[in-house]
């Protein structure tokens, strides 16, 4: 009986030990099989919502991603849709937007153009235009997510300004144009006159050349 006890024991041990091996790869090929590699229809990412008084919960969408991918990183062209309905499509790289593409910001149900242009680690960077929400549009260079270098912003009222950029503000040299026609050319820091500069006022006819501080002609 001692005998028979110990080959069960032994014949136990080894159903197990194959019940394990069997497990392991199992969750080795459903793993495989999960791995996000290339091309991919979509995925979507779900959160729980609470509602009512009682324990009851639903998983509801959060976002979507439709497009490639690269060691279960998005990489290449994709489409993503975030949890509140604004939308990227372009190029990827490690999780990030890197490279050419569009963000679409949700406005009461509505995508209305943000931003196309060139993207690095996820900010704006390179050459782009933006559209903001209160009208004005730039075209221009971008560092690190703000204006900078040589850029153009045509404003809701329909003011013109070119020339450079630092740090999402008119600094260094610039002309601005106003819809009534008056004109400044001169240099700028932190979006105010500053130093040399000419002013064009159309309605009276007069031109002012000097130094300007603080955004004032210097009398």
């Amino acid at each position: 009986d001692e005998y028979s006890q110990e080959e069960m024991s032994e014949y136990q041990m080894s159903e197990a030990i194959q019940s394990a091996k069997s497990a392991n790869l199992l969750w080795k090929e459903s793993d495989r099989k999960a791995q996000k590699n290339g091309p991919h229809r979509s995925i979507y990412w779900v959160k729980k919502k609470e509602f009512g008084l009682n324990k009851g919960s639903k998983w509801v969408s959060s976002s979507r991603y439709i497009g490639d991918w690269k060691e279960n990183k998005k990489e290449g062209f994709g489409i993503q849709i975030y949890a509140n309905k604004d939308k990227y499509e372009g190029l990827w790289a490690e999780n990030m937007r890197h490279g050419q593409g569009t963000y679409w910001r949700n406005e009461g149900g509505k995508l209305k153009r943000e931003y196309t242009g060139d993207w690095i680690e996820d900010k704006r960077h390179g050459r782009g235009t933006f559209f903001y929400k209160n009208g004005d549009r730039y075209d221009g260079f971008w560092v690190q997510g703000k204006p900078q270098g040589e850029g153009r912003i045509i404003y809701a009222n329909q003011d013109i300004y070119e020339g450079q950029w630092h740090e999402g503000k008119k600094s260094g040299y610039g002309v601005l144009v106003k819809k009534n026609g008056d004109h400044f050319e001169g240099h700028w820091v932190n979006d105010k006159k500053e130093g040399q500069g000419s002013y064009l006022f159309t309605e009276k006819n007069k031109l002012f050349v000097g130094e300007w501080v603080d955004d004032h002609p210097k009398c």
